[in-house]
C-alpha cells in the first residue's frame, strides 16, 4: 500500500497524518513480506499508540471547532479502531500464533484506513471546508 493523492482531503495536517500513517503501515507490510513480522509488529502497535493520542484529538478539535454534525459517529470509528489494536495487543498477550496476528493486524490495518480516509474522512473534509468557508452555518450550542 503507498499513498494515493485520491486520498487527500485537502487539510493540510490531517493528509499529513494520514500520509505518516500509511507509509508506517507500508513498511509494517514490507517487513511481514521480509518475515520481520514480529519486530515490526511491536513497531506498529508503538507508532499507533502515539498516533491514535496525536491524530484523532487533533481531527475530533477539528469536529468540534465546526459543529459536525456526524461527529459521535465518526469519534466512534476512532474507538472502534482503539479497541481494534487493544484486541490485537490482547492477542499477543494471549499467546496467539504470531504469524496469524500479524496477517490479522497488517489485513485490518490496511482495510480500516483506506475505508476510514475514503469514507468517513473525505466526508469531514468537505462539511469543514464548506463551514470555514462560510457555506455550512454553523449550529451554536452552550458546551
Amino acid at each position: 500500500m503507498s499513498w494515493d493523492n485520491a486520498l487527500n482531503t485537502g487539510i493540510e495536517t490531517v493528509d499529513m497524518h494520514h500520509r505518516g500513517l500509511v507509509q508506517r503501515v507500508e513498511e509494517f507490510h514490507m517487513a511481514c513480506m521480509n518475515n520481520d513480522g514480529n519486530e515490526a509488529l511491536s513497531k506498529i502497535l508503538a507508532f499507533l499508540d502515539e498516533y491514535i493520542l496525536v491524530h484523532f484529538s487533533y481531527e475530533e478539535g477539528l469536529f468540534q471547532s465546526v459543529n459536525y454534525p456526524q461527529r459521535e459517529i465518526h469519534i466512534n470509528s476512532h474507538k472502534s479502531f482503539i479497541a481494534e489494536v487493544n484486541n490485537i495487543r490482547n492477542r499477543i498477550d494471549n499467546d496467539d500464533s504470531t504469524a496469524d496476528i500479524i496477517k490479522y493486524a497488517k489485513d485490518f490495518l490496511m482495510a480500516w484506513l483506506v475505508r476510514h480516509i475514503s469514507g468517513m474522512d473525505m466526508d469531514f473534509s468537505v462539511y469543514y471546508k464548506n463551514a470555514i468557508s462560510g457555506t455550512v452555518i454553523k449550529r451554536h450550542t452552550n458546551n
